[in-house]
């Protein structure tokens, strides 16, 4: 309640794609996105995801490099950040604090509600499209994908 789109994709990236390393190929299967010609689909969403989680890690780092009376606790999450985009723009296609990276405190806190985060991950490439079609749409221009139920 009250989380912005930033906010969710934030951590859905984070959940999803870096701590469970979630993968709608592994997990749903490329046949159904080939018989459909959407083989290129879940790559596209899950691009859209890490281009804006990078993005996301970047602001905060450039935040933190601007700030001028850092903490300790904040120059380590500065180099921290900094390790990790670097690492994300090197990796081919690395999701962000994926697998080694993924901190051990947040896997910790995090492991008591992995099985309410796994059931709310989508089944089949329906709920996939659907889960993620927000991605594909531009609201300034009104530009990309558009789904319209009636009735």
């Amino acid at each position: 309640e009250g989380m912005g789109e930033g906010e969710y994709t934030y951590l859905y990236s984070l959940m999803v794609y870096s701590w469970l390393e979630w993968d709608a190929l592994e997990q749903l299967g490329d046949d159904w996105f080939i018989e459909h010609d959407m083989e290129e689909v879940p790559e596209e969403f899950r691009t859209e995801y890490r281009r804006t989680f990078v993005r996301q890690l970047r602001n905060l780092r450039s935040a933190l490099e601007e700030k001028t009376d850092r903490t300790a606790a904040e120059d380590a999450r500065l180099a921290e950040l900094k390790e990790v985009v670097r690492a994300a723009r090197e990796g081919p296609g690395g999701f962000p604090y994926r697998g080694e990276q993924f901190p051990e405190a947040w896997r910790m806190a995090l492991e008591p509600y992995r099985e309410r985060l796994v059931a709310t991950l989508p089944t089949t490439p329906a709920e996939y499209l659907v889960d993620s079609i927000e991605q594909l749409i531009d609201d300034e221009q009104n530009k990309g994908v558009q789904i319209n139920l009636e009735g």
